[in-house]
């Protein structure tokens, strides 16, 4: 429940022109370890409660967020130009709680969610050592690709001071600070394997696990992280589905 009124009074405060209830209920239609909060046959409910507009960012929010994490759809954007960003004009997929063809289809619509994912994956970005998480913390890296794409774009519409290379402490003052603590009578060994594999697993290693996990899950219930962006020239689709 932290998580959702985090993230709800972040948008209300930093993103206001855009209503704050899309990220109360980002995850009502499922989260990615496939609980889903509600159900198919109560989706009609849901729908009556909301919007259009909120209803379309919601049940986009768990697809949009798979497509995130899994990698592809990132590199895709931002390999792109701003000129062919800015041709944009939605993505067509598939909603996570029952594979059914969904769609953002205006370049407003798409880019307002790409800055709800945003803010929604400040939440779980690690408190210090940036510079060695980035690569190999997804969250801290789809979180940085998301920003430089938004930022490249000229549609960062959220109020965000965001700058890498002030935050937090590099490795070595870590490492430096760790040894300074230590000693022969206080030792403190991390037995878990969540601290094994984040310190001992070779980044790219650790990158491909949680990017795999993510097509796992999807593959259990049968969704498709195909995806089609749409732009004013041509429309180009992608897959996710990719076997590592």
């Amino acid at each position: 429940m932290d998580h959702l009124e985090f993230c709800f009074e972040y948008s209300k405060i930093h993103f206001a022109k855009e209503s704050p209830r899309v990220l109360l209920l980002h995850s009502i239609l499922g989260v990615g370890t496939n609980y889903f909060p509600c159900t198919v046959d109560k989706i009609p409910i849901l729908q009556n409660l909301l919007t259009p507009l909120e209803m379309r960012h919601v049940e986009a929010f768990p697809s949009i967020l798979r497509l995130i994490l899994r990698g592809d759809f990132l590199n895709k954007l931002n390999a792109a130009t701003f000129d062919e960003l800015s041709a944009i004009q939605g993505i067509d997929f598939f909603r996570v709680i029952d594979n059914k063809p969904i769609s953002l289809d205006s370049a407003h619509d798409f880019w307002v969610h790409l800055n709800y994912q945003l803010i929604h994956l400040l939440d779980f970005l690690p408190l210090l050592d940036w510079k060695t998480a980035a690569a190999k913390d997804i969250f801290l890296a789809c979180f940085i690709a998301l920003y430089n794409i938004l930022h490249k774009a000229k549609q960062l519409q959220v109020h965000l001071e965001f700058h890498l290379n002030e935050l937090g402490s590099s490795s070595s003052d870590a490492n430096a600070n760790a040894n300074a603590n230590n000693n022969t009578n206080a030792i403190s060994y991390s037995l878990s394997l969540g601290s094994l594999i984040a310190n001992y697993v070779p980044a790219p290693i650790q990158m491909g696990i949680g990017r795999r996990q993510v097509a796992k899950f999807s593959k259990q219930i049968g969704h498709s992280l195909e995806f089609t962006l749409r732009t004013t020239t041509t429309c180009t689709t992608s897959s996710s589905n990719i076997q590592d």
